[in-house]
C-alpha cells in the first residue's frame, strides 16, 4: 500500500461523534494518528460513543480549544444520500484556516502512484487501482472499489461495496450508493446521486438521481 498520510499523523480532531465517526476513529488509529478529541453538538452522544476521548465541545469556537496550527481535522459525519453536510463542514473549517488529514485505513489497498488529496478518507477494505485519483475531501467507504484510471471528484462519496470499474469519472459532490456498480468509461455528473444497488450503464448528468438495474432517473414525488 502506498503511504499517503506523510507527516499528517496528528494530532487530529474528529468533527462529529456519531456512527461514521467510529469508523473514522478506527481508520485513524490503524494508520497511527494521534486523536486529540471530538466535537459534537450532543455531549451525551460524544460521551456514549467516545468515553475515552476528550470532548472538545461543539464546533463553535473550536479555535479557542484547538487552534488551526495545533494539528488537523477530519470529518466524522457520513451523510445518507447526500454529500452536502460534509462539504459545508469542510468549507467552514477551511475558511478558518484548518487543514484536513488524509486518512487511509491500513487495511485499504492503494496502488503505487495513486493520487489522494487533502481530507480524503479511505476506509477498511477499499481498493484504489493504478492510474486512479481521488479529489479533496472525498470519501471512499468500506470495501469500495475504485478501479484503474478512475477519477473521483472533490467531496464525492463512493459508498460501501460500490464499484467504479475502469476509467469512470465521478464529478464533485456526487454520491454513489452502497453496492452500486458503474460500468467502464461512464461519467457521473457533479452532485448526481446513484442509488444503492444501481447499475449505471450510461452517463449520468449533473444533479440527476438514478436507481435500478439498469439505472434510470427517479420519478419525482408528487405533493
Amino acid at each position: 500500500m502506498q503511504s499517503t498520510s506523510g507527516d499528517l499523523t496528528g494530532p487530529v480532531v474528529i468533527v462529529g461523534a456519531g456512527g461514521h465517526a467510529k469508523v473514522v476513529r478506527d481508520a485513524l488509529e490503524s494508520a497511527g494518528f494521534v486523536i486529540a478529541g471530538v466535537t459534537e453538538r450532543d455531549a451525551a452522544a460524544a460521551a456514549r460513543n467516545f468515553p475515552d476521548l476528550p470532548y472538545l465541545g461543539t464546533d463553535e469556537g473550536l479555535a479557542d480549544r484547538f487552534a488551526p496550527t495545533a494539528g488537523y481535522l477530519t470529518i466524522g459525519v457520513g451523510g445518507a444520500c447526500s454529500t452536502d453536510g460534509r462539504r459545508r463542514l469542510h468549507e467552514r473549517f477551511s475558511d478558518q484556516g484548518y487543514r484536513f488529514a488524509r486518512v487511509v485505513h491500513r487495511m485499504a489497498y492503494l496502488a503505487a502512484g495513486v493520487q489522494v488529496s487533502e481530507g480524503v478518507q479511505v476506509m477498511a477494505g477499499a481498493v484504489i487501482q493504478p492510474g486512479a485519483s481521488v479529489g479533496a475531501y472525498a470519501l471512499i467507504n468500506t470495501r469500495a472499489v475504485v478501479d484503474h484510471d478512475c477519477f473521483v471528484g472533490a467531496h464525492a462519496h463512493v459508498g460501501p461495496n460500490a464499484t467504479l470499474t475502469a476509467a469512470v469519472w465521478v464529478g464533485a459532490g456526487a454520491f454513489v450508493g452502497a453496492g452500486a456498480t458503474v460500468l467502464p468509461g461512464r461519467r457521473i455528473g457533479a452532485g448526481a446521486l446513484i442509488a444503492a444497488g444501481a447499475v449505471v450503464t450510461r452517463d449520468v448528468p449533473d444533479g440527476l438521481r438514478v436507481a435500478g438495474v439498469p439505472a434510470a432517473p427517479l420519478t419525482p414525488r408528487r405533493g
